[in-house]
């Protein structure tokens, strides 16, 4: 299984003993390519399409509005189409005080105005995931060729809740890999800590892991 941070994937292997009770058996190390990676991979592209200096004003003047941009971004990039971002008037308005703010989106590719809202390609989207997929598929298929004994691929965290992310994995993966992911991978992570405080014997003693895939197992 695979855990997703903000900053960092995190890899880690548990094997279930009798009774349910869960044994760690190693982590392996992560990489810096979890969603923080991706969500900066948009915020360069706004910044390439409000050029002149209107992207950075925005983010120096308008701090509030551009986390509201962000958190749209971290809706959008949850599904694996194309879908709109909405687009503050307070960015208008600087961008407009350059030029229409039409001609912002002339010189780029992957995205266009559409009436308020800049409407970004899935391309243009899986290319912000292009690195962060990149690095996954390596981290699993090292601890493949190192482990022939691992038979399932579980993703929990706020990346997890990618579309985009789930259909890589099991296209790359899926053929040979059981993959499960949760209902709510982000709460995951929380529920599974609550429950391991109220459970500590679903884990040896003296390998702690985490309680969410307690949960799982028992779901699965």
């Amino acid at each position: 299984m695979f855990q997703q941070d903000y900053e960092t994937i995190n890899f880690t292997a548990h094997e279930v003993l009798e009774g349910g009770v869960l044994q760690k058996l190693f982590e392996f190390p992560g990489n810096e390519k979890g969603g923080k990676n991706v969500l900066n991979k948009f915020k360069q592209f706004l910044g390439e399409i409000f050029c002149d200096g209107v992207w950075e004003e925005f983010e120096e003047k308008y701090q509030s509005e551009v986390q509201m941009m962000l958190n749209d971004f971290t809706c959008l990039k949850q599904v694996d189409d194309e879908n709109p971002i909405t687009c503050p008037t307070s960015l208008v308005d600087l961008a407009e005080k350059k030029k229409d703010i039409e001609m912002f989106f002339e010189s780029v590719e992957g995205a266009s105005w559409d009436e308020g809202t800049i409407r970004i390609t899935r391309e243009k989207l899986m290319s912000f995931f292009a690195e962060t997929l990149q690095g996954i598929t390596e981290s699993l298929r090292e601890i493949f060729t190192r482990h022939h004994s691992i038979g399932s691929i579980v993703l929990v965290g706020g990346l997890a809740e990618s579309q985009i992310i789930h259909q890589h994995i099991i296209d790359q993966f899926g053929h040979q890999y059981k993959v499960m992911v949760p209902l709510r991978p982000q709460e995951a992570v929380l529920k599974g800590a609550v429950e391991l405080g109220r459970n500590p014997q679903w884990v040896e003693s003296k390998k702690k892991g985490p309680a969410w895939l307690k949960c799982l197992s028992e779901k699965f």
